[in-house]
This record gives structure tokens, C-alpha cells and sequence, in this order.
């Protein structure tokens, strides 16, 4: 796995879901370099150890560790890193659906924000069963259960009609522009199919996503740096949102700040 800086920073004032999202995104990455990171230090250490074992006091004065490095390029000197590099794209796939998961999960949660504090916009021409009602012990569980129903629905749907509810509903965009737009697209469609179809390329990714990058029957190929760019710019979409519906709403912000940077 190829060394990528990510710097994940939190806004110094945001809601509580934004602020969930931006721990989870930060424990995402974390996840990923701390793997890399072990198996670098597991192939270090046991060259250190072969080195110790092969020291022999009678020729040689002492073992000088400072001067110690070990051959990144030498693939028998890194057995581990080596192995690891066999799940490169499996990480790489974790990363970007758990990314994506976490999107969708911060926009239900801020749905939940707005439906308690605005409960008025709960009213429209759908309906709620009498039996949903009584399967909750409090309005604010109902409202979760109603707020994950609808992204549940819409991020199924696709999340240009996500984009369209939550513009037309509650006045909040999503994305500035139609290329971001499509680029959201693309990376809810490239999760689907890691979910759903093991991360091969089907006629549904093709139809919704218009790529001529690839063909019916081939494998996904992320690498990191497009990983780190379509984290970043869901969490870029996160803080605009956020900061919106601070403003519309009266959404009592957080201000613990946190800054993340995995090196």
C-alpha cells in the first residue's frame, strides 16, 4: 500500500452528526495506515532479530540499530508488507463503502435533527401505520425510524433523488454543481457494486454511471489517491451541508474541534 497523507479536520463548529461522520471518517483512515504501518514494523523488527541472532561477539564490536535500515525495495525483506499488498484493493474497497456509509448515515442523522426541530415538516402524503406508531416508545425514535425510511428509500432510488428531496423539501444542496453531482453518483455506484457484486463491473454501474473507463465483467481498480479524493469530497460535501441546515434550522452546533493526520 502506497503512503498517502490524509488530513481530516473537522469544522470548529458543526452538528452532532457532522461531528459523528468526521470521527468515523477519521477511524476509516486510521484503519487502513495502521495495518500498513504494523507490517512495516513486524518486517523491521524481524530483520532487526535476524541481524541480532547473526551477530557474532568474536569479530564484530557491537550492533549499531541507528545505522539499521530496511531495503523497502527488498520484497524477501518485507514477507509481510509483501502479503499485505495482496489486499490492497480489498482495503481499499473497505475504505470507500465504510466512507459511503458513513455519508448516508450523517445524512439520516441530520434528518432526525431537522424532523425534531421542525416537526411540521414531517407533513405530506405519506403515510404511517398505526403498528409503526406503537413499535416506538418515544417520538424521537419514530422520527429516526421515519428519517432512516426516507434516505433508506432515496439512496436506493439514487442519490440524485436524494439530492432533489433534500433541495426541494428542506431548500438544502447537496452538491454546487452538476459535474459534483455526477461524481457523487459515481461514488455511490462504485459501493454499490462493491456490496452487491464483489466489486466486478455490471450493466446497472455502466447505465448510471456513463464510464468509459471500464467494461461489463471487469474489476474495479482504486487506487489510494482516489480513495482520498472521494473521502474528501464527501466530507467536503458534509461541511457545507451541515453549515446550511445550521443556519435554516437553528441546529445547535458542537464546537469541539478535531483534527486528524494520518501520515
Amino acid at each position: 500500500m502506497s503512503f498517502t497523507r490524509f488530513i481530516i479536520t473537522k469544522p470548529d463548529s458543526c452538528t452532532l452528526p457532522c461531528s459523528k461522520f468526521f470521527s468515523e471518517q477519521g477511524k476509516i483512515i486510521d484503519f487502513a495506515f495502521y495495518i500498513a504501518s504494523m507490517a512495516v514494523h513486524i518486517d523491521r523488527t524481524t530483520q532487526i532479530a535476524k541481524k541480532t541472532l547473526e551477530f557474532n561477539p568474536l569479530v564484530d564490536k557491537e550492533i549499531n540499530y541507528d545505522d539499521y535500515e530496511v531495503d523497502m525495495k527488498s520484497e524477501k525483506a518485507h514477507p509481510v508488507l509483501v502479503k499485505l499488498g495482496s489486499y490492497n484493493i480489498f482495503i481499499r474497497e473497505l475504505m470507500l463503502s465504510r466512507g459511503v456509509d458513513n455519508y448516508l448515515a450523517y445524512i439520516s442523522e441530520l434528518l432526525f435533527l431537522i424532523f425534531k426541530s421542525k416537526p411540521e415538516m414531517l407533513k405530506s402524503n405519506e403515510q404511517i401505520t398505526i403498528e409503526t406508531i406503537l413499535h416506538h416508545s418515544s417520538m424521537d425514535d419514530l422520527l429516526i425510524t421515519i428519517a432512516e425510511k426516507k434516505v433508506h428509500e432515496l439512496s436506493y432510488q439514487g442519490l440524485k433523488e436524494l439530492a432533489l428531496y433534500l433541495k426541494s423539501k428542506f431548500g438544502l444542496i447537496l452538491f454546487q454543481s452538476q459535474a459534483e453531482i455526477l461524481k457523487a453518483i459515481e461514488i455511490i455506484e462504485i459501493r454499490n457494486l462493491i456490496i452487491h457484486n464483489r466489486g466486478v463491473i455490471n450493466n446497472i454501474y455502466l447505465k448510471k454511471t456513463k464510464s468509459k473507463n471500464y467494461e461489463i465483467g471487469q474489476k474495479l481498480d482504486l487506487s489510494i489517491e482516489t480513495i482520498q479524493d472521494y473521502l474528501n469530497f464527501l466530507a467536503n460535501s458534509v461541511q457545507e451541508i451541515d453549515s446550511a441546515a445550521i443556519d435554516k434550522f437553528s441546529l445547535k452546533p458542537e464546537t469541539n474541534n478535531l483534527n486528524i493526520e494520518v501520515a
